[in-house]
């Protein structure tokens, strides 16, 4: 299912909303931290997110594979994901024809990045999750008490989809 970039903004802004301290209330509020760079995207299935970081050999074992934490850290596995992603709908192109790119994301704390995904869902309004790939057990959540920890130090400085 593809969501155009301009309904993509009240659905981020409706997500946010139910995040205290998040700084995203307003349609205002999303415009300002949001950098939506595409004019449409694919929602994802859940299935394609958790087996990408199921078998990426670049997102498997995160927050084990080293000491160093400048390398393993946050902001590196967000950054694999969406790569990760985006390649995978680069090849679904080539197999099947014209397909818009992931709406796969990430979210900028002032200590933390992670991802942001919007996948299909069984009703007709896509649905964000929130997936933080850095982790031992990496967590995909849609609730915004869970999505509140994910983050960690609010409030969200930069989502960029």
């Amino acid at each position: 299912m593809d969501v155009l970039k301009d309904n993509l903004i009240p659905l981020i802004r409706d997500f946010f909303n139910a995040i205290p301290d998040c700084g995203i209330k307003t349609l205002t509020d999303v415009r300002r931290v949001s950098v939506l760079v595409d004019n449409s995207y694919s929602s994802l299935k859940k299935a394609e997110i958790i087996s990408m970081i199921n078998s990426s050999p670049l997102l498997v074992g995160a927050a084990e594979m080293s000491t160093d934490s400048e390398l393993f850290d946050c902001d590196d596995y967000a950054l694999q994901l969406k790569a990760s992603l985006t390649a995978l709908f680069r090849t679904k192109r080539l197999l099947t024809g014209t397909i818009a790119p992931p709406a796969v994301g990430i979210v900028i704390t002032q200590k933390h990045a992670l991802n942001i995904v919007i996948c299909e869902s069984s009703n007709a309004k896509p649905e964000i999750f929130l997936v933080d790939p850095s982790l031992k057990s990496p967590k995909m959540v849609s609730d915004s008490s869970a999505s509140s920890e994910l983050l960690k130090t609010l409030p969200v400085s930069l989502i960029y989809i």
